[in-house]
């Protein structure tokens, strides 16, 4: 089945109430002059926000020093390395290059997204690496290495997607005709989304319902806007809280470090018989307390700047609440 014959197929079953759907059946209207294949294209996007929403609340848990799912982290990026890195991109691939030949001047916009798109795979592939080695040992994880990782590939994967949406695909739409997505179609498998379509694979069925819960639950039991705003400070104030905690836990540890070196230094100063041992010694303290102070400022930012993060986080989440 071509991807135009399944998109038929899939407007055809356009009202049947599917859980999960979200407000997939609205944006399907708002778009219905697209190609069938940009529309695929599109949904494809929704369908990879909709797992990175799940990474973002694993990697939350890990900006209040708890410890994620890391079966769920697991799920997201064996999927997004095994279809769309796999499946998707290349679909994307094959527009761009027609796009090319109508329209030279889109050159430069195509070559960045497919150099993105090589860019794209080899991060998601380090990036379940670093996952896998945290699941199989937690205690010795590198969580700090993951969060930012995390977060890289993330905003990296929605600029990409915005740049898709907001120029290329515009473009392409405007400039390739009939037969172009013709030939585009012949050209493209019929794959089947091993989360989102009709038959979920085995490996994936957590992640599913980790969706389903997400896209379902959440509105199911949506509080009122008062709540949400309380909820919002409440969590806000919890997280600056748990950064002053921390901070200060690291601040402790700093200071009973360097009261431990500086009174080795001073043993050591006070057996040094000649002029110049002691001045060696002392330029040797100076030169650890200084090392030691910046190491304590680069934590001590580190710690307030995802305090901070996370004190935010709660008044997106309200607003993304209030425009519903």
């Amino acid at each position: 089945m071509t991807i135009a014959a399944r998109r038929r197929d899939e407007q055809g079953r356009a009202d049947r109430p599917r859980p999960g759907r979200g407000g997939r059946h609205e944006a399907a209207q708002a778009t219905a002059e697209m190609p069938d294949i940009l529309q695929a294209l599109c949904e494809e996007h929704r369908y990879q926000l909709r797992v990175f929403k799940l990474l973002e609340k694993q990697v939350a848990m890990l900006n209040l020093r708890k410890e994620p799912d890391y079966g769920v982290m697991h799920g997201v990026m064996r999927y997004m390395t095994n279809y769309p890195d796999r499946f998707h991109h290349p679909k994307e691939d094959l527009v761009f290059r027609k796009l090319v030949q109508r329209d030279p001047a889109s050159d430069a916009d195509v070559n960045r997204l497919l150099d993105e798109h090589v860019q794209i795979l080899e991060k998601g592939a380090e990036l379940l690496a670093l996952i896998d080695r945290c699941r199989v040992d937690p205690k010795r994880a590198d969580t700090f290495v993951l969060r930012k990782s995390a977060h890289k590939y993330i905003g990296h994967l929605r600029r990409h997607m915005d740049v898709e949406e907001l120029r290329v695909f515009p473009r392409a739409q405007r400039v390739l005709h009939s037969e172009d997505w013709a030939e585009i179609d012949s050209s493209m498998g019929p794959i089947l989304d091993p989360v989102f379509g009709e038959t979920v694979a085995d490996e994936f069925r957590t992640l599913r319902a980790e969706d389903y819960f997400l896209m379902t639950g959440a509105r199911r039991f949506a509080a009122p806007s008062s709540w949400v705003e309380a909820a919002a400070a409440i969590e806000s104030v919890s997280a600056l809280l748990a950064g002053a905690t921390t901070a200060g836990a690291d601040l402790s540890r700093h200071n009973r470090a360097a009261l431990g070196r500086n009174a080795a230094f001073l043993r050591e100063l006070l057996g040094a018989g000649q002029c110049d041992r002691r001045v060696g010694v002392v330029r040797k303290a100076c030169k650890q307390n200084v090392r030691m102070a910046r190491g304590v400022i680069r934590q001590l930012s580190d710690v307030w700047t995802e305090a901070f993060k996370a004190a935010r986080r709660p008044y997106q989440a309200k607003r993304a609440h209030a425009a519903k």
